[in-house]
């Protein structure tokens, strides 16, 4: 069985050419969409929408040769580019606080 992660790993090292600059679909593994983005160096990430409306997304860039974790929100229209935000996220229970940058 593969795993949400395991599988962005794998995603990660294919490095899919593409000439659309919108995410590339690769595959659904236990609730996340797997895709590659060509914006962020063919870059692999895992995403997942939520019933309140949140979509998180967990990636690669690998022009930047960093990792990220990025949530969205339409109702989040107060959001300023360059401020930084309190965040918590919980993954299975266990919560990490830290800041965010708005976008």
């Amino acid at each position: 069985m593969r795993t949400p992660l395991a599988a962005a790993a794998v995603c990660a090292a294919l490095f899919l050419p593409a000439a659309a600059q919108e995410l590339v679909f690769w595959d659904t593994v236990a609730g996340w969409d797997i895709h590659v983005d060509p914006t962020l160096g063919n870059g692999c990430l895992i995403q997942a929408e939520y019933d309140n409306g949140a979509l998180v997304r967990i990636g690669f860039d690998t022009d930047q040769g960093m990792g990220y974790v990025t949530a969205f929100h339409a109702d989040w229209g107060d959001v300023v580019e360059g401020e930084t935000y309190p965040v918590v996220f919980d993954l299975d229970g266990q919560a990490y606080q830290g800041e965010a940058v708005g976008l």
